[in-house]
C-alpha cells in the first residue's frame, strides 16, 4: 500500500512507514505510540478527494473534450447503464452536430460546503461556445454519491443539457445567412443569393432514359445521377435530390425538366449563389465552393464557419468574403422520445452579408467579352501560322478616377457550374487544360512588346537623353551594337524608308531605335525612370495582381538585355491592368490613375454605404506622378500619330465611328521561331470624337501561334475596333 502526504506530496510504501523487514526490533512503548500517532496524522492526509473536486475533475475532462476520463468518473450504477464507447459517441456525435468549439464550466461550491452523508447535490454551470448558435449558457445539478473508491458522479442525460430526458435527442439546424450581392456601378447584380430548388428524381416514376435525360440537361454526367441512385437508403417512393440550383435557373428549365419521368422539383430552405450572366466576368467575380477540411481551421470556426458552409473560392468572392457571406445563425433544441418538438435550447437568427458595388459596368464588360469572343472564333485566324487559341485579356479603365469598367480573361468558365458542385471529371478538365481557363491573365504579368515603348521613351525625355527630334541614323533590318554581341541582332518590323526620330519610331515601332535608345540611358537610368510608372514594386489593387517587372531577380546582366528590355523584351513583364494604369499618365498630364474596382459595401438592405470594403486597400483614386506634363502632351500626340497615320501599326482604329483613339500595338515572343507563341498586344485610349476628354483606355491581349502571313490584322487591335464599334461615345 503506497501512503500520499499530502495533494502533491512524496509517497512512503508500507514498508518504508514501517521501516523494512527482517527481525523485529524491540522498541520502547513511547515510540511505538508515537508512530502510531504518526501513521494515523499520514492517513488523515491522505484521504479521497470530495465530491466537489471529483466534479472539477469531471468538468475539466469535459473541457478538453477527453469523454474516457469523464466515464472514470461515474458511479457503478451509471457505468452499468451505459458503455463506455456509447457514452463517448453520444458526447462526440452531440458535441459535433452543434458544432461546439469551445467549453468553460465553473463549480458554484457555497462558502461553508462540508460534505455530508452518502450523497451530496452541486451545482455547475457550462460556457458553450459554438460555431452553429454563438456562445450560451446552461446550468446543470449534479448528483454524486460515495462508494468504495471514493465519491463518483452519478450520470443522467440532464448533464448535457439540464431538459435532457431518457430517449430524448438534442437536434441542431443551421439558419442560412444571405451571401452578400455583387452589383455592378449601376446596381445590377452580377452575383446573389436565390433561394434553391432541389431537382432530383423519384426511383419509382422513372423510366429507363429517365437519368441519361436528367443528367444532359443538368449539364453533368449520366454516373452522378446514376451514383445518387445508388445510395443504400434509396426506395422507389423516395425523393433523391441531384443538384441543388438557385430558383431563377430552376424556373427557367423548368419544363423541359418535368418533361423528364420521374424528375420532381423541391423546394429548399437553403440558399444557392447565381451567377445571372453565366461566365461574364467570371475571373473577377470568382465563385463559392464548400468548404474544405483545409480551409475550415480552428480560426474559421471561431468565426463561425462549420464544414456544411460555402466560402469564397476565388476572385472577388473570396476577397471579399469577410463582407459578403454574413452570419449564418442556428437553432439547438431537444426532441421528445415521442418525436414531439421539446424545449428549445438556443437560437441565433442569421445576419445578411453587405452587398458590395463595383466599378464593373454591365454594358461594357459585355460589349468587351462579346469583342474577345468574335475575334477568337474568327476564321481568319483559325489554322495555320498565327492560329489563335482562345487564350486573351482585356481591361477597361475611366482614366479620370481609375474605375475599372470591364476585366476580362479567355478561356471563361461558368462559376455557376462550380458554385452548384462541379463533377471531378469536369474539375479535372478545368484544371488540365494548358490554357488556364480559371487564371486571371489581366491581373496576370506578361510580356508587353513594343506597348512598352512608350515608356522607354517617357524615361529618355525626363532624362534629357532624347528630344522628339533624336535621331540615331539610319535603322537596318538587323542591328547589333559592335561585333561583341556575337550572332546576336535586334530585328524590326519592315517600315517606309525615312529618316527615324523618337515620334516615327513609335508609329512605326522600330524596334532597332529604342535599343539604341535603352543603351544610351543606361541601366540605372533606366530603372530609376520606370520605377516611377510602379514596375518593380506591389500593385495595389482589390485583387491581387502580379507585379510587373524591369528584370528578374538578377536585375539587367548585359547590353543585349537592356537592348530587349526597351523595347518590351528581355524579362519585361506586366500584366494588362498595370500597363492600363501606367498608360494613363499620358493622359492625366503625367499623373497615373490607381486602379479601383470596388466602390462601397452597401449594408443589408441594400442602401448605400459610406465606409470602404476591408480589400479595396489603397486601391482607387491618383496614383503617383510619373512624369512631367509636357513629356505626357509629348507622348499623347506621338501615340496619336500611331493611329492618325496611314502608316502608323494602329491606324486601322482611325476609322471607328464616333471614337478618336491613340495607343501603340505590340507584339510579344514567348517562345521561339515562326512557329512560336506570341501575345499581339493594342494599349491606348478612346475619347469622343470631335473633342472631349479620353472615357476609355484600352489594354487588349491576344496569344497567337505562330506569326500571321503577311497583311493579317493584329487580332489585339481588333477587338479594339469591334468594342469601340458597340460603345456610344455618349454614355
Amino acid at each position: 500500500r503506497t501512503v500520499r502526504i499530502g495533494k502533491r506530496g512524496r509517497t512512503m510504501t508500507a514498508n518504508q512507514v514501517k521501516g523494512g523487514g527482517g527481525r523485529r526490533p524491540r522498541w520502547p512503548l513511547a515510540f511505538l505510540a508515537s508512530c502510531l500517532l504518526l501513521v494515523l496524522a499520514l492517513a488523515g492526509c491522505s484521504r479521497a478527494p470530495g465530491p466537489d473536486a471529483i466534479l472539477r475533475q469531471y468538468l475539466d475532462a469535459w473541457e478538453q473534450q477527453e469523454y474516457a476520463g469523464m466515464y472514470a468518473l461515474l458511479d457503478a450504477a451509471s457505468r452499468e447503464a451505459m458503455a463506455e464507447q456509447d457514452f463517448i459517441d453520444r458526447y462526440r456525435r452531440i458535441e459535433e452536430g452543434i458544432e461546439r468549439t469551445g467549453l468553460t464550466a465553473r463549480v458554484n461550491l457555497p462558502d461553508d460546503f462540508r460534505p455530508e452523508g452518502e450523497e451530496v447535490t452541486l451545482a455547475f454551470d457550462v460556457r458553450w461556445q459554438t460555431a452553429l448558435a454563438g456562445e450560451f449558457s446552461q446550468s446543470y445539478t449534479a448528483r454524486l454519491v460515495r462508494e468504495e473508491e471514493g465519491w463518483r458522479l452519478h450520470w443522467t442525460p440532464a448533464l448535457i443539457f439540464p431538459d435532457l430526458q431518457e430517449g430524448d435527442k438534442v437536434r441542431a439546424q443551421s439558419l442560412p445567412a444571405r451571401r452578400g450581392s455583387l452589383v455592378d456601378r449601376q446596381g445590377r447584380p452580377l452575383a446573389l443569393d436565390e433561394p434553391a430548388r432541389a431537382i432530383g428524381l423519384v426511383p419509382g416514376k422513372m423510366t429507363p432514359d429517365s437519368a441519361e435525360r436528367l443528367a444532359q440537361v443538368l449539364g453533368i454526367a449520366t454516373g452522378a445521377v446514376e451514383k445518387q441512385l445508388a445510395q443504400p437508403w434509396v426506395r422507389d417512393d423516395l425523393f433523391v435530390p441531384i443538384v441543388t440550383w438557385p430558383e431563377s435557373r430552376a424556373e427557367a428549365a423548368e419544363e423541359e425538366l418535368l418533361a423528364i419521368p420521374g424528375v420532381l422539383i423541391s423546394s429548399s430552405r437553403e440558399t444557392a449563389r447565381w451567377y445571372p450572366h453565366g461566365a461574364l466576368a467570371a475571373h473577377t467575380l470568382g465563385y463559392i465552393g464548400p468548404i474544405t477540411a483545409e480551409e475550415l481551421t480552428a480560426e474559421r470556426r471561431e468565426a463561425g464557419y462549420g464544414p456544411a458552409d460555402a466560402i469564397g473560392k476565388q476572385g472577388l468572392e473570396r476577397a471579399l468574403e469577410a463582407e459578403l457571406r454574413g452570419r449564418r445563425g442556428g437553432r439547438i433544441w431537444i426532441e421528445r422520445a415521442d418525436g414531439s418538438a421539446g424545449p428549445e435550447i438556443v437560437r441565433r437568427e442569421p445576419e445578411a452579408g453587405r452587398d458590395v458595388r463595383l466599378s464593373l459596368d454591365l454594358d461594357v464588360q459585355r460589349a468587351l467579352e462579346d469583342s474577345l469572343d468574335a475575334i477568337l472564333g474568327d476564321s481568319r485566324w483559325a489554322g495555320g501560322n498565327g492560329r489563335l487559341d482562345g487564350q486573351a485579356a482585356a481591361v477597361v479603365l475611366d482614366p479620370s478616377s481609375g474605375e475599372v469598367m470591364a476585366l476580362a480573361s479567355r478561356p471563361a468558365f461558368d462559376p455557376n457550374r462550380l458554385a452548384d458542385g462541379i463533377t471531378a471529371g469536369e474539375w479535372q478538365q478545368l484544371t488540365g487544360d494548358s490554357r488556364a481557363p480559371l487564371f486571371h491573365k489581366a491581373l496576370a504579368p506578361l510580356p508587353p512588346g513594343s506597348t512598352f515603348k512608350p515608356f522607354t521613351a517617357a524615361v529618355a525625355l525626363e532624362a534629357g537623353v532624347a528630344t522628339p527630334d533624336t535621331d540615331f541614323g539610319p535603322s537596318p533590318d538587323a542591328w547589333q551594337k559592335d561585333p561583341s554581341w556575337g550572332d546576336y541582332y535586334v530585328r524590326r518590323v519592315p517600315h517606309p524608308p525615312g529618316r527615324v526620330d523618337l515620334i516615327r519610331a513609335l508609329v512605326w515601332s522600330d524596334n532597332v531605335y529604342f535599343a539604341r535608345l535603352g543603351l544610351a540611358l543606361g541601366e540605372e537610368r533606366f530603372l530609376r525612370g520606370l520605377a516611377r510608372f510602379g514596375l518593380g514594386a506591389e500593385f495595389p489593387f482589390d485583387l491581387p495582381v502580379g507585379a510587373g517587372q524591369v528584370a528578374g531577380e538578377g536585375g539587367i546582366r548585359s547590353e543585349i538585355q537592356l537592348a530587349d528590355s526597351a523595347y518590351g523584351q528581355g524579362e519585361v513583364q506586366v500584366s494588362p491592368l498595370q500597363l492600363a494604369a501606367m498608360y494613363t499618365a499620358f493622359v492625366r498630364d503625367g499623373t497615373m490613375a490607381r486602379p479601383q474596382l470596388v466602390l462601397n459595401p452597401l449594408p443589408p438592405g441594400g442602401a448605400q454605404g459610406d465606409e470602404p470594403a476591408a480589400g479595396s486597400g489603397p486601391a482607387g483614386g491618383e496614383g503617383p506622378a510619373a512624369i512631367s506634363s509636357a513629356t505626357a502632351g509629348i507622348l499623347r500626340d506621338a501615340l496619336r500619330r500611331v493611329v492618325s497615320d496611314p502608316t502608323g501599326t494602329a491606324h486601322a482604329l482611325d476609322g471607328v465611328r464616333g471614337w478618336t483613339v491613340a495607343g501603340k500595338t505590340g507584339t510579344a515572343q514567348v517562345s521561339g521561331g515562326e512557329a512560336g507563341a506570341r501575345w499581339r498586344w493594342f494599349a491606348g485610349w478612346a475619347a469622343p470624337a470631335g473633342g472631349g476628354e479620353p472615357r476609355y483606355v484600352l489594354v487588349i491581349a491576344v496569344h497567337q501561334v505562330g506569326a500571321a502571313e503577311e497583311g493579317t490584322p493584329n487580332p489585339a487591335v481588333a477587338v479594339a475596333g469591334r468594342l469601340l464599334e458597340s460603345l456610344t461615345p455618349g454614355r
